[in-house]
């Protein structure tokens, strides 16, 4: 079977390629050979590349329906996590939790696509206690996709805030700010030095949390 799978793939990778080709030229036509190389390998990476063409060139609702068919004939946790993020997108979260319940029956996903569909579907429909046991379930995690495990992070940094467990709010936005700025962090930071008088310390962090300026 795993033979069969391998021929597959290799017998795909040139519409695939192709598909991608044209796709960085945004061209509808792209769709074509990237249905093509999901059908001829079942791979469900592949199959998530085309849906996402699908998605771009003939809406949600056209790639949601294609989903379901694709999900019917060569089930793949991939597609079931891609179709619920769109789900996600256009307000269909009781749908997009039915595609996250589907996904896990099928599997796990590489790239952490049904993690970030579970966080999610959580972030419409879960209680606030539902949402940070999901983040602390998350931040245990090594292989979630970095903007998940950020914005895990920040949410712990704010319920430790809230509750206040400080020192714990502490260490949370100094690991934060040990990979990248993060303007959550320096705002906590500069909160806990006010709380401790430290004006000069809370004056450093108000600086540097430089937020994006709306456009």
């Amino acid at each position: 079977m795993f033979l069969v799978r391998w021929i597959r793939k290799i017998l795909s990778l040139p519409l695939l390629w192709l598909g991608q080709l044209l796709a960085m030229f945004k061209q509808p036509i792209s769709v074509a050979p990237l249905k093509a190389a999901w059908f001829i390998s079942g791979n469900g990476d592949v199959g998530r590349i085309a849906l996402s063409a699908v998605y771009q060139h003939a809406g949600p609702e056209v790639a949601l329906a294609q989903a379901k068919v694709w999900l019917a004939g060569c089930p793949r946790p991939e597609i079931a996590a891609v179709a619920g993020i769109m789900a996600v997108n256009i307000g269909k979260i009781n749908e997009a939790a039915r595609l996250l319940a589907r996904g896990r029956e099928l599997g796990e996903t590489r790239d952490g696509m049904l993690e970030m569909l579970e966080h999610a579907v959580m972030e419409n429909i879960g209680s606030p206690a539902e949402n940070i046991a999901l983040a602390r379930r998350f931040e245990l995690r090594c292989d979630l996709p970095p903007a998940i495990s950020k914005t895990v992070r920040i949410r712990l940094l704010w319920d430790d805030m809230l509750n206040q467990r400080f020192d714990d709010a502490q260490r949370r936005a100094e690991f934060l700010l040990e990979v990248e700025d993060v303007p959550q962090a320096e705002m906590a930071l500069w909160a806990l030095a006010k709380h401790r008088a430290d004006e000069p310390k809370a004056q450093m962090h108000l600086e540097r949390a430089k937020f994006p300026e709306a456009l």
